[in-house]
C-alpha cells in the first residue's frame, strides 16, 4: 500500500465518529509518573507502534518506520507522523505533490503553517502555488497574564479630552519619546498660558515629562514639575504623586513624600501596580517619620494587590498569610468525555499515550471550544502533566466552583525532568519565575531582537556562556529545547551573580539579564549613592527593565509560597538591604557563585 492511499485512509477515518476511550482509573492517571502513565486513547500496540515510527523517522530510516505504519490500527497521528517526515532536515526530500496532499487532509494541525511555505517553495509556479489549501486559522487560547489586576483608566470626568488636548499630548509625548524634554516642556508651559488645553491634560503631560526628568537625574526639576501637577490636579494624576513622592524620598523629605504616595495610591485612575507600590511606599515614609499607625494603615493597602511586587512586600512586612490556591482542578469522567467534542484534543490525548507532551500541548494551545468543561479537562492534564504554557493560559480562563482563580495554573511548574541538576547553579524557582516573566512559558518564543525559547537567550550569550564553561551549544535551534534553554540559562545567571558588576545581588543580576551587564554599570555610576534597593529600581531609566524586574521578583516570591520554602531571606530588600543571592538558598544545596 503506498503512502498515498495511507493519506486517503487517514482523512477517512478523521470523519467518522471518534473511537471509544480505553478507560482508566483517573485517579492513576494523575498521580503515576509520566513513563508509567496508563494509556487515555491508544491501545498499548499502537503506542509502541507510533513510538517506534518517530524513533526510526528521526534517525532517517524511513523504510523501518513504514513497516511500522502498515501494522496501525488508529492512524490519527498520520499527520504528525508525515510531518516529521517531510521536515527532515537530511533524509526526506519531499515533493510539492506530498506537501499538497498534507495540507489537504492535515491544515488543522501544528505546524501546518511550515508545510505550506515549503510548498509554496517548491511549487515553481504561481498556478500550482494557487492549487495549496491555506492552513486552518488558528489561534492561541487567550492568557489574561494578571486577571486580578486593576488596570489604569484615564480621568473621564472632565468630559474626556479634547481633539485639541489629544494634539497637544501626541505632540509632547513625541517628544518625550525622542528624549526632548526641553521642547517638550516648552510646548506644555505655552499651551498653559494660552488657556486651551484642559487643567488635567496640562497636569497630566507635566507629570509624563516630570517623570523623565527623574530618569535622567534631575530631581530638582522633576520634583519642581511634579508638585506643579500634584498640588492642581491631585489624584487625578497618580503619575503626578508617584513622581513627586519619589524625587521628595530622595531629598529625605519623608512628609511631603508621605503625602504624594498617598495620592497615587488612592486614585482610581492608577493602576493595581501603581496603588500597590504607592501604598508601600506611604509605608516607608511614615516608619521614616515613626508613624507607625500609618505604617500599619498603607501596607495593609498595598495587600489590596497580593500579585504585584509591593502587594507581596506587604504581606511580608505584616507576617500575612497568603491567600493563594494551589488546587487543581480534579480530573473527572465527564471531562475526559467531553474531549472528543474535538480532534485536536483527540490527537493530543493520542499524542500524550505516546509521550509527546510537547506537541500534545501545541494542539490544545490551539483548541476552539467555549466549553468550560472542556477547558477545565484540558486544565487538568495540563497539571498533571506539566504543560507550563497550557496551565498558564487557561489559569486566567478557568475558575474553580468556588469561584477562585487556579493559582497553580497562572504559576505552573516546568517539566525540569530532563533538566541536569547535578550542577545546581540557580534554583528552579528563580528558572520558573523568570520563564514566566521572559516567554510566558513558550518554549518557542523569538523576539524581535533574536532572543529564543523559555529564557528568552539571545544566541551571542549562550555562545559566550558555551565558550566560558566548556558547554556544548552546536546551532542555537538547540535553544529551543528547553532542556537546553534552561541549562543555557542556569549558567547564564550564575555568571552574572558572579561577576564584579553583580556581586551576588539578585537584583542586579535580574537588571543585568534584562538590559545587560554594561546598562547596569551605567546606571550604577549614574546613582552611586542609592544603596536602597528598592529606590534603584524605581529610578532605572527603561520602564521595560523597571516592570521586569518587579515581576520577575513577584514570581520567584510566589513560587518560593508555592513550593512551601522560607521567605524570610526575602526581608532584607523590605527594610531597604541588597538582595543576596547566596543568603537567599542558604536552605538549599546550591554553590555559592564566586566572584571572578
Amino acid at each position: 500500500m503506498t503512502m498515498r492511499r495511507y493519506l486517503q485512509i487517514a482523512y477517512k477515518i478523521c470523519l467518522v465518529a471518534m473511537v471509544a476511550f480505553t478507560w482508566l482509573s483517573l485517579s492513576d492517571v494523575q498521580a503515576a509518573p509520566q513513563e508509567k502513565r496508563p494509556n487515555l486513547l491508544l491501545s498499548n500496540k499502537d503506542t509502541q507502534l507510533y513510538q517506534t515510527i518517530f524513533t526510526t523517522q528521526q534517525q532517517g530510516n524511513m523504510d523501518e518506520a513504514d513497516l511500522a505504519i502498515a501494522e496501525l490500527k488508529d492512524r490519527r497521528l498520520l499527520g504528525h507522523v508525515l510531518y516529521q517526515r517531510y521536515l527532515h532536515p537530511t533524509a526526506y526530500v519531499s515533493s510539492f505533490d506530498e506537501l499538497k496532499a498534507w495540507l489537504e487532509f492535515y491544515s488543522d494541525h501544528p505546524g501546518a503553517e511550515k508545510i505550506y511555505n515549503l510548498a509554496m517553495k517548491k511549487a515553481g509556479s504561481s498556478q500550482k502555488q494557487a492549487l495549496l489549501r491555506q492552513p486552518s486559522k488558528r489561534t492561541k487560547i487567550r492568557a489574561i497574564a494578571e486577571p486580578t489586576m486593576v488596570f489604569a483608566k484615564p480621568y473621564t470626568d472632565h468630559g474626556g479630552a479634547s481633539d485639541y488636548d489629544k494634539s497637544i499630548e501626541k505632540k509632547v509625548l513625541r517628544y518625550i519619546r525622542k528624549d526632548q524634554k526641553d521642547k517638550a516642556l516648552d510646548v506644555i508651559y505655552a499651551e498653559n498660558k494660552k488657556g486651551e488645553a484642559s487643567a488635567y491634560q496640562i497636569d497630566y503631560l507635566k507629570s509624563r515629562a516630570a517623570e523623565r526628568y527623574l530618569y535622567d537625574g534631575k530631581i530638582k526639576l522633576a520634583h519642581e514639575l511634579a508638585a506643579q501637577a500634584y498640588r492642581r490636579s491631585g489624584d487625578r494624576v497618580p503619575l503626578a504623586g508617584w513622581v513627586y513622592g519619589l524625587s521628595a524620598w530622595y531629598n529625605g523629605s519623608y512628609a511631603a513624600a508621605a503625602q504624594g504616595f498617598k495620592s497615587a495610591a488612592i486614585s482610581k485612575q492608577a493602576s493595581g501596580w501603581l496603588q500597590a507600590a504607592s501604598s508601600f511606599w506611604a509605608a516607608r515614609a511614615y516608619d521614616r517619620l515613626g508613624h507607625t499607625y500609618e505604617v500599619g494603615i498603607w501596607l495593609m493597602k498595598a495587600q489590596d494587590h497580593p500579585r504585584t511586587f509591593y502587594g507581596l512586600l506587604a504581606h511580608q512586612a505584616m507576617g500575612k498569610k497568603f491567600d493563594f490556591n494551589w488546587e487543581t482542578p480534579p480530573l473527572t469522567r465527564d471531562m475526559v468525555r467531553s474531549m472528543a467534542k474535538s480532534r485536536a484534543t483527540m490527537r493530543a490525548l493520542a499524542l500524550m499515550d505516546i509521550g509527546r507532551y510537547d506537541w500534545a500541548e501545541q494542539e490544545f494551545l490551539y483548541v476552539d471550544i467555549d466549553d468550560d468543561t472542556v477547558k477545565r479537562a484540558m486544565l487538568a492534564f495540563a497539571q498533571s502533566y506539566n504543560m507550563a504554557e497550557l496551565s498558564y493560559r487557561l489559569g486566567s480562563n478557568v475558575k474553580s466552583s468556588k469561584g477562585k482563580i487556579y493559582d497553580a495554573a497562572l504559576y505552573p511548574d516546568l517539566d525540569m525532568s530532563q533538566v541536569d541538576r547535578k550542577r545546581k547553579y540557580v534554583d528552579l524557582d528563580l528558572v520558573q519565575a523568570i520563564a514566566r516573566q521572559e516567554s510566558r512559558f513558550n518554549p518557542y518564543a523569538l523576539s524581535h531582537s533574536g532572543a529564543v525559547g523559555l529564557m528568552q537567550i539571545m544566541p551571542d550569550t549562550a555562545r559566550y556562556v558555551a565558550n566560558r564553561y566548556d558547554l556544548v551549544l552546536g546551532s542555537t535551534k538547540t535553544l529551543l529545547l528547553p532542556a537546553y534553554n534552561i541549562k543555557f540559562g542556569q549558567y547564564y545567571i550564575h555568571d552574572l551573580l558572579a561577576s564584579n558588576t553583580v556581586g551576588d545581588d539578585l537584583i542586579y543580576a535580574l537588571i543585568a539579564y534584562n538590559a545587560g551587564p554594561g546598562n547596569l554599570r551605567k546606571w550604577q555610576k549614574m546613582w552611586p549613592e542609592v544603596k536602597d534597593p528598592l529606590l534603584f529600581i524605581e529610578l532605572l531609566p527603561v520602564t521595560e527593565t523597571r516592570k521586569y524586574v518587579e515581576r520577575v521578583l513577584a514570581n520567584y516570591w510566589i513560587y518560593r509560597v508555592k513550593h512551601g520554602r522560607d521567605l524570610n531571606q526575602l526581608q532584607p530588600i523590605i527594610t531597604g538591604e541588597p538582595l543576596r543571592y547566596a543568603q537567599i538558598v542558604s536552605d538549599l544545596p546550591y554553590n555559592v557563585a564566586n566572584k571572578r
